[in-house]
């Protein structure tokens, strides 16, 4: 496997935001999405390991937490290291939650039929129009996605509220809980789309990424 770090912090959105979490950042990406925070996992400086030595690697930095409860798999795209992830995520403690973020435009039915363990979330975007990487998605990925899933929709301008409203209502069978991931920290946008939510009775959770209030550009690695 190509990986770019594993650290601890907490996690920074959705339903498991402010969770104790040790991120494990694979390395590669199959998009530019314009707004993009993680561009340094796109390759670089990187190390290889094997899916059991990433697994001991985790085991040694959760070390650090009394109880530690939550892996988050990011990148990147970890999906197009597919077979790997799935092997290191069988190796996992059941007991524990892993996350899987990914980007809505890697087909995720082999992930879903071969994953055992347990406590798997996959947190999966929707590239809107301001990501200029839309044409990308799998609609079918979201259809799939099952009631513990979290669908979540990063929005940078009035036209991506817009947008993701029109979205929703082209996939009813969605069963993930939904979420709206604002890019900018401006208090009058997140205004904006609080009151876009009300206005349009979107059953969407708004999600502010915590990581960048705590820690603005700086890495946390």
């Amino acid at each position: 496997m190509n990986v770019k770090e594993v650290y601890c912090g907490l996690s920074g959105e959705c339903k498991t935001k402010g969770v104790p979490t040790v991120f494990v950042r694979l390395v590669g990406c199959n998009l530019r999405c314009r707004w993009c925070d993680s561009r340094y996992a796109y390759g670089g400086k990187k190390f290889k390991a094997s899916p059991t030595r990433l697994f001991r690697i985790v085991e040694k930095v959760s070390s650090s937490f009394t109880h530690p409860k939550h892996i988050l798999l990011t990148g990147g795209e970890p999906l197009l290291q597919m077979r790997e992830v799935i092997q290191f995520i069988e190796l996992l403690d059941p007991l524990l939650t892993v996350e899987i973020e990914t980007n809505g435009s890697v087909p995720i039915k082999m992930l879903l039929a071969s994953i055992t363990h347990p406590n798997v979330i996959i947190t999966m975007d929707y590239k809107l129009a301001s990501s200029r990487m839309e044409a990308k998605m799998i609609m079918e990925n979201f259809a799939a996605l099952r009631p513990e899933d979290q669908l979540k929709f990063c929005v940078a301008t009035k036209k991506d509220l817009r947008q993701m409203r029109d979205v929703i209502s082209q996939i009813p069978t969605c069963r993930a809980s939904m979420w709206c991931s604002p890019v900018s920290k401006d208090r009058a946008f997140l205004q904006e789309v609080e009151q876009f939510i009300f206005e349009h009775k979107l059953f969407v959770s708004m999600s502010i990424q915590q990581h960048k209030i705590i820690w603005g550009r700086k890495r946390q690695a």
